[in-house]
């Protein structure tokens, strides 16, 4: 029975959930809230909301990295074997134009079709999920928006080289949302009938084998009716997702997590400093018992009333721990932008100085990026080229997607690849500063502007196809300019006369 296999397994991780629900507790806590809870269960509250800014930016972040809105996140290459046979197809004179158009036509149809299917929220979802619990799980069905499961409502096993090999995933549904063919026992339709907002269990286990998957569902121990079928690694609607992972672990571990000590003490601070805050708020006045001065004069009197009695006989009590206070701040400030820098937070970026230019904060700025260099590759491998072809089956189950070559497949160009195209282009910045000095006829003289131009624009992801025009086309142009140059120079009446005097020229040769 798929209910005792995924018991088991879940068995064998309780001290891996009691982690992600700590990391949850401490930055977002309805992403992994404590086991059993319910909606009117009373969710963690943490001393800080450092930890959902920092979740929420580097999700952002790696959402607008990995999927730009309105452009298209992969593009197709041909391999050099199906280039020369394409070549020889389609005749030498631009063929790779007519290549590189209907591809680009392509790519377009999938973007339009990511976008219409709202895949960016759950999406979304799902990166805050991995940054702060290390896993999820990404369900995309034939209908309807994706599904994103928690780590607490699916279980994966994987083989020593990270190859899954099972998936197992939990979900409760009520007896109106009943797949099409299945009906209750007896005993089981009473106990439902008693309790009407009861739930069911539903357990979708998918293996791998034979190199391909097999996929069935269970209820109560009883197999779905038409749930079972097989799926082909391109096919498989289901993408494991994890931020980093060990050899040999079937699961990963959290941004969050490896930064949580620092999260723990940021909590611990705040909750010390807040609750000493609210000590020292108190006002509490301190009368000598052996004083002249009566506390019941003082409480009837009114404002700019005249009261017998010696001031040093009143007092207001002080914590004198200011000292303790600010050693206790400044290092949750420490604390604070250690996480930020980790996060890669904007407030980060900036050091704190009367002067800080421009090229420190854009140098800041890149290194912060290259360090989740690594991150960008693993979202490539492991989100973007799975989703990538679920979404071209999905496009040839449609008959939107027309039959490719074999040597044609999909290429991610954002993410790290971005990353690599914003260095080349600061180098493409920096190199032109430096000749700028040499004056403007030489960079003519020894630069060809049209690469240049073609290279700042291929950093910057922007497709230069019918934009950048040709050499030909630029000789037209600069003799088309002469010519109107030469024209508001000499006056049109002397065009005129130089026009009419060739032509009688030519008259005249014709006679003779």
């Amino acid at each position: 029975m798929v209910a005792g296999l995924f018991t088991r397994l879940d068995g064998k991780r309780s001290n891996l959930l009691e982690r992600c629900r700590r990391c949850s507790a401490l930055t977002v806590p309805h992403v992994l809230p404590p086991e059993g809870n319910d909606e009117d269960t009373a969710l963690p509250t943490p001393y800080q909301s450092l930890g959902a800014r920092v979740v929420n930016n580097l999700a952002s972040k790696l959402m607008l990295t990995l999927f730009p809105p309105n452009s298209p996140f992969f593009r197709y290459d041909v391999e050099p074997a199906t280039m020369a046979q394409l070549k020889q197809e389609l005749g030498e004179e631009g063929f790779k134009t007519r290549i590189r158009q209907r591809l680009g036509m392509i790519e377009q149809d999938a973007q339009t079709y990511f976008e219409m299917q709202a895949w960016r929220v759950p999406l979304f979802r799902a990166l805050r999920m991995v940054i702060i619990t290390g896993n999820a799980l990404i369900e995309f069905p034939e209908e309807g928006r994706p599904k994103v499961h928690r780590i607490d409502n699916f279980v994966i096993r994987r083989s020593p080289s990270g190859r899954v090999l099972e998936i197992i995933t939990k979900e409760s549904i009520t007896k109106e949302e009943l797949p099409e063919g299945f009906e209750l026992e007896v005993n089981d339709q009473e106990n439902a009938a008693q309790d009407v907002e009861k739930t069911i269990d539903l357990y979708t286990y998918c293996k791998w084998s034979g190199g391909k998957w097999s996929v069935h569902q269970e209820i109560l121990g009883k197999m779905v009716p038409d749930s079972d079928g097989t799926y082909t690694e391109d096919e498989f609607p289901y993408i494991p997702l994890t931020w980093m992972r060990s050899d040999g672990y079937s699961y990963g571990t959290g941004q969050v997590e490896e930064y949580l000590g620092d999260f723990q003490a940021l909590d611990g601070l705040n909750k010390a400093l807040l609750e000493g805050a609210a000590a020292a708020a108190r006002i509490i006045l301190l009368v000598n018992p052996n004083g002249n001065t009566y506390i019941d004069d003082l409480q009837k009197a009114k404002n700019g009333d005249f009261v017998e009695g010696n001031a040093e006989d009143i007092t207001i009590l002080q914590l004198e721990k200011l000292h303790d206070f600010q050693i206790a701040f400044n290092q949750a400030q420490n604390i604070e932008q250690r996480l930020s820098r980790a996060f890669l937070l904007h407030e980060s970026v900036q050091r704190d100085a009367e002067r800080v230019t421009a090229e420190e904060i854009r140098y800041m700025a890149q290194e912060l990026n290259d360090a989740n260099g690594g991150i960008y590759s693993l979202m490539s491998l492991e989100l973007q080229l799975p989703l990538v072809k679920i979404l071209m089956s999905r496009l040839a189950d449609q008959k939107k997607l027309p039959e490719l070559p074999k040597g044609v497949k999909p290429t991610i160009i954002t993410g790290f690849d971005s990353l690599g195209r914003g260095h080349d282009l600061q180098k493409l910045v920096t190199g032109l500063q430096y000749l700028e000095p040499l004056g403007p006829d030489v960079m003519r003289t020894y630069m060809v502007i049209n690469d240049y131009i073609d290279r700042v624009f291929t950093a910057l992801g922007v497709d230069t196809e019918g934009l950048i025009r040709s050499e030909e086309q630029v000789q037209q142009i600069q003799q088309q300019n002469q010519m109107q140059a030469l024209i508001e120079k000499l006056g049109p009446e002397v065009m005129k006369q130089m026009g009419a005097a060739q032509g009688g020229g030519g008259q005249q040769n014709v006679q003779s």
